[in-house]
């Protein structure tokens, strides 16, 4: 009887099994690439310089004075990229009544340092000599650049430490006292 039983019961699963139907269905995977490039400021998005000592306004009038610090700024890119830095004018002081009123743009350089790339890309090139802007306003173009074109050559988040420089400026001690200011755009677009 026992026989029996297990024969029925192999036989009664084996028949419900073959009845169940086999169904499909496909999911299409779709990937959308956008372009992307952006610039983010992460720190120093006030750079500024402090005359106060006479070794301040000495240093202005010849070699230069560094800014009490520099900007750093974050690059992602799909694609070779470069970017630009804009001075939107001379640096003003619009309440001046006690000196001069205004910096000439030329007195205003930048110099780029400190890439931290991401591992397995290539770190691009940079202007690292102290470049000045002109009087009024101007653009340095390819302050950092990769070395490719096109769609290769981009980032996931390379980072820069763009640094001010003041100098070759011997009028410095005629400046009106208080704040001169000018903005500078950085630019991100394809290599």
């Amino acid at each position: 009887m026992k026989k029996l039983f297990i024969l029925a019961s192999l036989v009664g699963t084996g028949s419900v099994a073959s009845f169940a139907q086999q169904t499909t269905q496909t999911a299409n995977v779709a990937v959308n690439v956008n372009d992307v490039k952006t610039i983010t400021i992460n720190s120093g998005a006030t750079p500024g310089f402090t005359l106060a000592t006479t070794s301040d306004y000495t240093a202005v009038a010849g070699a230069g004075l560094a800014a009490s610090g520099p900007t750093n700024i974050t690059v992602v890119s799909r694609g070779g990229y470069k970017v630009k830095a804009a001075l939107s004018s001379d640096l003003v002081n619009a309440g001046a009544s006690n000196g001069l009123g205004t910096i000439p743009g030329s007195k205003l350089g930048i110099s780029v340092a400190n890439p931290v790339v991401q591992t397995g890309e290539t770190a691009p090139t940079t202007i690292v000599a102290n470049t000045t802007f002109t009087d009024g306003g101007s653009t340095i173009a390819d302050i950092i650049k990769t070395t490719t074109t096109g769609n290769a050559g981009g980032t996931l988040g390379t980072s820069f430490d763009v640094n001010y420089k003041l100098g070759s400026f011997p009028q410095v001690i005629d400046l009106a006292t208080g704040a001169f200011i000018a903005n500078v755009v950085y630019t991100i677009e394809a290599n």
